[in-house]
């Protein structure tokens, strides 16, 4: 399970799944982004935080976060 958050705009989806049964080496989970609207986007520009939580479900975590500066 992936769960996904972002400080502006809108996730299409919080959550991804990759099926326990997937035996590939590498699988490629997407996250779809819409970016704030043009008003509610400052002239400075407004930095975005994206937070990426990986859980294994044997009881193994791990997390990320990148920031995006969103401008006009």
């Amino acid at each position: 399970m992936v769960p996904s958050r972002a400080t502006a705009g809108e996730l299409k989806s919080q959550f991804s799944f990759v099926d326990g049964a997937d035996a590939n080496a590498s699988t490629t989970v997407e996250v779809k982004w819409s970016a704030p609207k043009a008003a509610a986007v400052p002239a400075a520009g407004l930095p975005v935080t994206f937070t990426f939580v990986v859980r294994d479900g044997r009881g193994g975590i791990d997390w990320t976060t990148r920031v995006a500066c969103v401008g006009q």
